[in-house]
Parts: C-alpha cells; sequence; structure tokens
C-alpha cells in the first residue's frame, strides 16, 4: 500500500479529521489534502510527525510491503531464470527512495544537533562575557 493510502486509513481508524491532521502538521488543509491524495510528495519532517501522531514506526509507514509479498507469491518464469522484472525494478527503485529517504533523515537529524551545538556554544559565550564583566 502506497503511503498516502496508509495516512488516509490509519487516519481514518483514529478518526482523526483532515483539518486536526494539518494543524499538527503546521500546513493547510489543502496541502494535506494533497498528500492523502497522492498529489503531493511527503515531505520528511511531516513523514516523522504522522508516524508519531498515528503511532507507526516510520519504517513501516514508508516501507511498502506490497512488492515484496508480490515477488514471494508471483510464480519464477523460464525454468527460475527470470522473475518478472517490472518486480524487480520496483523493488530496486523502493530500495532506492527508502535508503534516499533515510540519509535524509540522518542528515536532518545531523542538522539539528548542529543547530543545537551552535545555540549553546552561544549561550557558553554570552555567559562568559557575563562574567568576565
Amino acid at each position: 500500500m502506497e503511503i498516502h493510502h496508509k495516512i488516509r486509513a490509519l487516519r481514518e481508524k483514529k478518526k482523526f479529521s483532515q483539518e486536526y491532521m494539518a494543524f499538527k502538521l503546521e500546513i493547510g488543509q489543502s496541502t494535506y489534502q494533497a498528500i492523502e491524495a497522492g498529489r503531493s510528495e511527503i515531505k520528511l519532517k511531516h513523514a516523522i510527525i504522522i508516524s508519531e501522531i498515528l503511532e507507526i514506526p516510520l519504517n513501516e509507514l514508508v516501507f511498502d510491503e506490497s512488492n515484496v509479498l508480490t515477488v514471494l507469491n508471483n510464480p519464477i518464469e523460464n525454468g527460475g531464470q527470470q522473475i518478472n522484472k517490472n518486480i524487480i525494478e520496483n523493488l530496486q527503485t523502493e530500495r532506492k527512495d527508502m535508503l534516499d529517504f533515510l540519509k535524509d533523515l540522518a542528515g536532518n537529524q545531523l542538522n539539528k544537533k548542529d543547530e543545537q551545538i551552535l545555540v549553546q556554544s552561544e549561550q557558553i559565550n554570552k555567559l562568559i562575557k557575563l562574567l568576565e564583566k
């Protein structure tokens, strides 16, 4: 199931409105509707918040298990020499998307840590200046 379908299904199961989700994400309702409709790419920061609101691990929210099940249930063709090429391509694309997503997540977390370090360094410098007076 694609991420936007999962989000809608989980939101409806929890009986949350689109307005509530948009409010929690600090975006407009029309933007949220576009995410759920699959007309807009979901940003990493929004995927993280959505996973927290809907109480689902982030990897379960973003990973599409249907292709894995299709591969497992798909008969092997040509005497076991070739599996449906489209399925393999889809899995490779999803793997690349997941790696990109995880790299972005790691990068964002590092950037947040860098920002926190910078803020704390500035605070320390202010304290030093106050103590030197």
